[in-house]
């Protein structure tokens, strides 16, 4: 407007269209300046944004700005790269930090124009030079996307700046790039190899999938139902033969101390398998008095809808864990700038109103999950809601300890399916256990006492885990040096599987394949054993085998309007009515022998708790983009295979 005070700068900036839907700078139209003439409009294909709204501080935070804005330019000539965003006024506004929830929208189109600084003054320069100087500038310690990505993603802009730029058009870094572009088999080849040595650790051959059908492994898609949920034992964090929780908090935990004895787990305390079998439906003393702990305080709260709940459930299908609304709130808003967010964020909360916990977005790039990216799984914390994508994990949070002892290991492959468990920086680990102190699990107890008058009173009190008050190694020479937890590196060698007795305890530990993954403290046990290999041995030279289906894996299709809408009807459809009484009538007539018990009904790896979360947040993921929000906030509440899964139920 006339008079208006425009900035010349703007900090903690982020953009949004007219739905206020965060979006990067880079889809308005560029405006390139040659050296001796006045900007010239240039229409880079990222879309059809014209216009949109920017917003951030100015004057060193005390003065908020809202602007629109109608394009974007760089400059290049300055000591550090700058780009500049052209008001409706038409005065330009330079931005120089974004702010930190908006950085992964903008990430890869900042590493673009910082590596259009660097190579047009370093026309020579090669990958392994660009590649150095954008680390050490830009503050990484891995380079978490590669760069080939990011250029490909904003090839227009590439190929506009080496047609202006007569240095850029000299870079032979960006030749080589441009050339790789418009003869994709010549890339193709260089990585021919390494795609090849890829497959072979994924996909078995014939004789080997005859040998596993001998062998009784069912390789059926019902074996696919457990994929989706954490299936280690809450206690230790390791695998083997665990017992579900039927309740909200989808746990699992080790019945008996000969199941988890390979890691001093303090387990459940059942004597053995009669017992825990006669349980028809076991439930955690979290579920049963409905008092959960807080995953980011530790502390006990009611989750008790009906009378004043204190700690309230992540909506993610597969999540589980609850938070006092103060906790997350402050979680998902760190920053003091955004303590106004938080604090509305936190009335919503205790209001009714459901969220996704941080688990659900990278702590460094706060970029979503895609479980069938490799580089895009997450790695998860187990004392802590932070999670990384694989290739954003820490340096710090290593999958190999040192030989000394002095580097300590805190991630596993193959536990967790399609995911990596990992303990963070902030937990000590004790070297006589390979996890941190086990007292963070929290369950409420009943304590009947007499009052005054003779009465008799219930009273709950709070009971932490303490795995080794309830099991020590007494004997040092049994006693291992560390405990170390199987990783991605099994050889099943000749062990032989038998089919299992159908029981309400389900032996499920990796994403691919059913053989329960421990660490060995070379304790004898009837548990079923696998040979593992020598840990001395280096990382590289060991073999994994897996049992997994073949398949064909096609890129993901384009999300347009049509699909939209097909996604939306397909979830109504799956959510419209549930009877989860009829859901068990019909399972049970469904089911074979292999997974339904009789005596016991529905198989105790589906668990009501499961069920009931899975179409909650199908609901929740369906309500999100109705209300206009996007597909990944979607997905982090309801991945695609829960929709799957459901439907397979």
């Amino acid at each position: 407007e006339e008079g208006e005070i425009v900035p010349d700068s703007v900090t903690n900036y982020y953009f949004v269209n007219s739905l206020n839907t965060p979006i990067s700078f880079s889809t308005l139209p560029l405006h390139w300046k040659n050296h001796d003439q006045d900007d010239v409009l240039v229409h880079v294909d990222n879309g059809d944004v014209t216009f949109a709204f920017l917003k951030g501080s100015t004057d060193g935070g005390l003065q908020s700005v809202y602007k629109e804005v109608i394009g974007w330019k760089l400059e290049l000539l300055n000591d550090v790269p700058e780009v500049y965003v052209l008001s409706k006024g038409d005065t330009w506004i330079n931005i120089n930090k974004p702010r930190k929830c908006y950085e992964y929208i903008v990430k890869s189109v900042l590493v673009v124009v910082y590596c259009l600084h660097f190579v047009k003054r370093n026309v020579k320069a090669d990958r392994k030079e660009v590649l150095s100087w954008l680390m050490k500038t830009l503050s990484l310690d891995e380079f978490c996307e590669s760069l080939e990505k990011c250029l490909a993603d904003h090839l227009s802009l590439i190929r506009i700046a080496v047609a202006k730029d007569k240095d850029l058009a000299k870079s032979e870094y960006l030749k080589a790039f441009l050339m790789d572009i418009e003869n994709p088999g010549r890339r193709e080849a260089l990585h021919e190899k390494s795609q090849t040595t890829n497959k072979s650790k994924f996909i078995v051959s014939d004789g080997e999938e005859e040998e596993d059908a001998d062998e009784g492994v069912d390789l059926d898609g019902d074996d696919d139902d457990d994929e989706l949920f954490d299936s280690v034992c809450a206690f230790c964090d390791n695998g083997g033969d665990v017992l579900p929780c039927e309740g909200k908090c989808m746990r699992s935990f080790h019945p008996t101390i000969e199941a988890g004895a390979d890691t001093c787990c303090e387990s459940l305390g059942f004597e053995n398998a009669a017992q825990y079998e006669a349980v028809p439906t076991y439930l955690c003393d979290n579920c049963k008095h409905q008092k959960h702990q807080c995953f980011v305080c530790g502390l006990l709260g009611s989750s008790d809808k009906s009378s004043s709940p204190e700690v309230f459930p992540c909506v993610s299908a597969t999540c589980g864990h609850f938070y006092h609304p103060k906790c997350v709130a402050n979680s998902l808003y760190p920053s003091d700038a955004d303590k106004a967010l938080a604090s509305q964020l936190q009335s919503q909360i205790a209001a009714g109103k459901t969220f996704t916990c941080p688990i659900h977005k990278c702590l460094r790039c706060q970029g979503g999950e895609n479980k069938d990216d490799h580089e895009l799984q997450f790695a998860v914390c187990r004392r802590c809601p932070k999670a990384y994508h694989r290739k954003c994990l820490p340096k710090t949070i290593v999958f190999e300890g040192s030989a000394d002892g002095t580097i300590k290991q805190r991630a596993w492959d193959d536990l967790l399916p399609k995911r990596i468990l990992m303990y963070c920086r902030k937990h000590a680990i004790d070297a006589s256990m390979g996890t941190p102190k086990r007292d963070h699990l929290c369950f409420p107890s009943v304590v009947r006492k007499r009052n005054q008058e003779g009465r008799i009173t219930t009273m709950m009190s709070e009971r932490r885990s303490n795995a080794l008050g309830n099991f020590r190694v007494v004997d040092t020479e049994k006693k291992p040096k560390v405990v170390e937890r199987q990783r991605n590196t099994v050889s099943y060698g000749d062990t032989k599987l038998e089919k299992a007795k159908s029981s309400t305890m389900y032996k499920m530990t990796t994403s691919l394949d059913k053989k329960p993954i421990t660490r060995s403290l070379g304790q004898p046990s009837n548990i079923l054993r696998i040979k593992l290999p020598n840990k001395d041995m280096p990382r590289e030279q060991r073999v994994i085998s897996k049992l997994v289906k073949k398949m064909e894996v096609d890129s993901p299709p384009i999300v347009d309007a049509e699909m939209k809408t097909k996604i939306l009807n397909l979830m109504e459809d799956a959510t419209s009515s549930f009877d989860s009484e009829e859901f068990i009538k019909e399972k049970k007539r469904r089911c074979t022998h292999k997974i339904y018990v009789p005596q016991h009904g529905l198989d105790k790896t589906i668990t009501m708790g499961k069920v009931k979360a899975s179409v909650k947040a199908v609901q929740a993921a369906l309500k999100t983009l109705d209300d206009g929000g996007n597909v990944e906030d979607a997905k982090a509440v309801c991945e695609p295979n829960v929709l799957h899964q459901l439907i397979r139920w």
